[in-house]
C-alpha cells in the first residue's frame, strides 16, 4: 500500500519520544510540506510508544480523514469522552459552548498517572475548519500535566509557526526532503513490494530509473515517488519515457 511505501521513507529520522513520569514533557511538533510523510512518521512514533509503554493510554486523531474530524467542537467532545472512558471517570460533557470544552481538556488530561501515562497524538492540525482557536492553537493547553505527552503534526507555514509560538519549549521535527540516494533505495523497495504478486520484482532500465529519480530530485517528497513509481507500471523495457512533471501537483 502507498502508506507503507511512504513509511519506509522516514527511517532515517531518529527521534526518541517518551513520557517522562517525573516532570512535564514538552510537546513534539512534526512539520514539513505536504506529502513529506508526516502522518506515517506519526504512526510510527505512536506504534513505538505502544510497544514501550503497554500500560499507556494512547489517543490519536487524524484530522481531515472525515468531514466531522475537521470540526473542533466535534473533536473536543470525542476526546473528552474517550479520556473519561480510558480513566474510568464519568463521561458527562460540560454544558456550554466551545470555551467550556476547551477548559475541560486540561482537567481531563490531568487524569494521567505514572501507572497510566497518556499520549495524545493529533495529526494534521492544518486540516481543521479555519477559526480563531484552530489558527492559533489556543484550544490546546499551553502547559501539560505530568505523565502526558503531546504529539502534533502540521504543514510548514503560518500554522507551524503558530504551534511553535504556542509551545516555545516544544521539540520541532522537520521532515526533510529525501536525497537522490534515499530516493533510489525507496524506489527499489516500492517496485519490489508492488510487484510481488507476479512472482518477480519489477525492474526499470537505467534510463527509466534516471528519468524517475531526476524528476524526484526536484521535489524530494516521498509522496512524489509513490506517484511516479505508479506511472512506471506500463513502461516496457525498450521505452525511453519523456521527463516527468517536477511536482506532485503537476
Amino acid at each position: 500500500p502507498a502508506t507503507d511505501m511512504v513509511r519506509a521513507a522516514d527511517v532515517d529520522v531518529d527521534v526518541d519520544v517518551d513520557v517522562d513520569v517525573d516532570r512535564v514533557s514538552p510537546p513534539l511538533i512534526v512539520h514539513g510540506p505536504g506529502g513529506s510523510g508526516k502522518s506515517s512518521f506519526m504512526a510510527r512514533v505512536v506504534a513505538d510508544m505502544a510497544r514501550r509503554h503497554p500500560q499507556a493510554v494512547i489517543i490519536t486523531r487524524f484530522v481531515g480523514t472525515t468531514p466531522d474530524s475537521t470540526d473542533l467542537i466535534t473533536l473536543l467532545r470525542g476526546l473528552l469522552v474517550e479520556l473519561a472512558r480510558a480513566y474510568d471517570q464519568p463521561e458527562d460533557l460540560p454544558e456550554g459552548n466551545l470555551e467550556t470544552l476547551i477548559q475541560a481538556l486540561p482537567e481531563r488530561l490531568a487524569w494521567a498517572s505514572p501507572d497510566r501515562p497518556l499520549l495524545l497524538a493529533l495529526d494534521a492540525l492544518d486540516q481543521f475548519t479555519p477559526m480563531l482557536e484552530t489558527g492559533n492553537h489556543r484550544w490546546l493547553p499551553r502547559t501539560l500535566p505530568p505523565c502526558t505527552a503531546l504529539l502534533l503534526s502540521v504543514l510548514d507555514g503560518p500554522l507551524q509557526e503558530a504551534a511553535a509560538s504556542r509551545f516555545p519549549d516544544a521539540m520541532l521535527v522537520g521532515l526533510p526532503a529525501l536525497s537522490h540516494e534515499d530516493g533510489g533505495r525507496l524506489l527499489e523497495a516500492m517496485l519490489l513490494a508492488g510487484h510481488q504478486h507476479v512472482g518477480k520484482p519489477r525492474r526499470l532500465t537505467p534510463d527509466q530509473r534516471r528519468t524517475v529519480l531526476d524528476a524526484f530530485a526536484q521535489d524530494g517528497r516521498p509522496l512524489y515517488l509513490v506517484l511516479a513509481a505508479g506511472l512506471t507500471r506500463d513502461w516496457r523495457a525498450w521505452e525511453h519515457p519523456d521527463a516527468l512533471p517536477p511536482s506532485v501537483e503537476g
